[in-house]
C-alpha cells in the first residue's frame, strides 16, 4: 500500500534462523496496512537468502555492509518508514496474528494513547512457548500507571517489540537511541518519549511472542550499570525535574535507594567511579548547583571508596562515617538556616528534624544492607 498507516522495523543480525519466523507473523497480520522494513545489518549467516525469499509488496529490504550496532540499522529503517505508527520488531521475535488489529483498534477508541504495548508469551529456540522461562519475562504481564515516575525504577516494565508508537511523538525526540546504549537504549527510548508527552498504555492479551534463547541480546549484559546510569542522568533526571509533583522528594528517593536498597547498591558496584560521580552529581543537584549541597562530599567519599576496594564491608564502613559525618553538620546548623544550606530538607518537613529522619531511614537501609551481606546488625553487635 502507498500509505501504510503502521511500519514495522527489524533489525536483523546473524538471526537467519528466526528471521523467517518473524517476517511470516508480520505477513499474516489481520490487519493488512502495514509495511515492514528489514534491514539486514552486516550479517554473515544465511540473513540475506531468507530475506530474498519474499516478493510482498509491502516489505522494503536494506543492507548495511558492516555491522556496528543496533543504533544504526534502526535508523536507517526509521528514516525509510512511512507509517503514522512504527514499531520495532526483534529478528527472533514474533507477532501473534491479530496483534495489529487489536491495537489499532484500541487506539482509534483512546485517542489520547500514542504508545500501546502488549504482553507476552515467551517461546523457546523452536517457537514452542516455554514453560520454564516464563518467568524472564512476567513482569511485564501487568497493568502499570506509566505517568507514575515510580514504575520506571529498576525495572523496565514495557517490552520494546510489543509497542507501536506514534511516529509524530518520535519525531519530536530525535528517535535513534543514543549511541553505545545496547543494553537499554530502550528504557532510554521510552524515558525521552514520556518526556514529550508520551501516554503509554499496555493491551492485558499476550499478542507477542518474545523468544527465550542461548544468543538472546538480553543475555549480552555488556557494561550495562554505566549504560543505565548515563541512560538516568542524561534523560531520566529532566523528566524529574520537569514532571515529578516534589522533585525534591523523588530525588531524595532516588538518592536513597541506590545507596541502601539491595538490589541497586549491588547494581552499582561494577559501575566505574565516573559514571557513579556522573550519577550522585545529578541526584544532588536537582537545581544545578551541585557546590552548595552539603551532602556532595559525604556520598562522594563513599562512591570514591567503593571504587578503591571491592570488598563490600568497607564499602558499608565507609558510608557508615560518611553519614554520621552528614548527621554531625546537620545538627551543627541552627534550624533557622538549615533550609538554606541544606537543600534536601525541604524535602523532609516539618515536625520531624531533617536530621533525625536522614538518621533513621539511612540507618535501616544500612541494616538492610549489612542483613543482605551476611555482616548483622551493629546495633544488636554493639549492645
Amino acid at each position: 500500500m502507498s500509505n501504510p498507516l503502521v511500519s514495522i522495523i527489524v533489525p536483523a543480525y546473524n538471526y537467519g534462523r528466526y528471521l523467517g519466523h518473524c517476517i511470516d507473523s508480520v505477513v499474516e497480520q489481520t490487519y493488512p496496512n502495514w509495511e515492514l522494513l528489514v534491514v539486514n545489518n552486516g550479517s554473515t549467516d544465511n540473513t540475506s537468502e531468507v530475506i530474498d525469499r519474499y516478493s510482498d509488496s509491502r516489505i522494503k529490504k536494506f543492507r548495511i555492509e558492516t555491522n556496528d550496532g543496533i543504533t544504526k540499522a534502526l535508523k536507517l529503517g526509521y528514516d525509510q518508514s512511512a507509517g503514522e505508527y512504527i514499531g520495532f520488531l526483534a529478528a527472533d521475535d514474533m507477532f501473534t496474528p491479530f496483534k495489529l488489529e487489536r491495537q489499532i483498534k484500541f487506539l482509534r477508541l483512546h485517542p489520547d494513547v500514542n504508545c500501546l504495548g502488549t504482553y507476552v508469551e515467551v517461546i523457546d529456540d523452536q517457537g514452542r512457548v516455554s514453560r520454564n522461562n516464563q518467568g524472564v519475562m512476567s513482569y511485564v504481564n501487568e497493568q502499570f500507571d506509566f505517568a507514575d515516575l515510580k514504575t520506571w525504577r529498576w525495572k523496565h516494565f514495557l517490552c520494546m517489540p510489543t509497542v507501536i508508537y506514534s511516529k509524530y511523538l518520535c519525531d519530536k525526540i530525535g528517535m535513534a537511541p543514543s549511541d553505545g546504549l545496547t543494553n537499554v537504549f530502550d528504557w532510554d527510548f521510552h524515558v525521552r518519549l514520556l518526556r514529550a508527552g508520551a501516554c503509554f498504555k499496555v493491551i492485558p492479551e499476550k499478542l507477542t511472542h518474545y523468544r527465550w534463547h542461548d544468543s538472546n541480546e538480553t543475555r549480552r549484559r555488556q557494561n550495562v550499570q554505566n549504560q543505565w546510569i548515563y541512560s538516568f542522568t542524561r534523560s531520566f533526571v529532566p523528566v524529574i525535574r520537569e514532571f515529578a509533583p516534589d522533585p525534591h522528594r523523588e530525588m531524595a528517593d532516588w538518592m536513597k535507594a541506590i545507596y541502601l536498597d539491595t538490589l541497586p547498591n549491588l547494581f552499582m558496584e561494577e559501575a566505574t567511579a565516573g559514571a557513579r560521580r556522573a550519577y550522585l552529581e545529578a541526584m544532588l543537584d536537582p537545581e544545578d548547583n551541585v557546590a552548595q549541597c552539603a551532602d556532595y562530599q559525604s556520598f562522594r567519599r563513599y562512591t570514591m571508596e567503593w571504587q578503591v576496594n571491592s570488598d563490600k564491608r568497607a564499602a558499608i564502613a565507609a558510608l557508615d562515617e560518611s553519614l554520621m559525618e552528614l548527621r554531625a553538620r546537620l545538627l551543627s546548623v541552627p534550624s533557622a538556616d538549615r533550609s538554606k544550606r541544606f537543600p534536601l530538607e525541604r524535602i523532609a518537613g516539618a515536625r520531624m528534624r531533617f536530621a533525625d529522619r536522614v538518621r533513621l531511614e539511612l540507618q535501616r537501609g544500612i541494616r538492610r544492607v549489612r542483613k543482605s551481606l551476611g555482616l548483622g546488625d551493629p546495633a544488636k553487635q554493639a549492645a
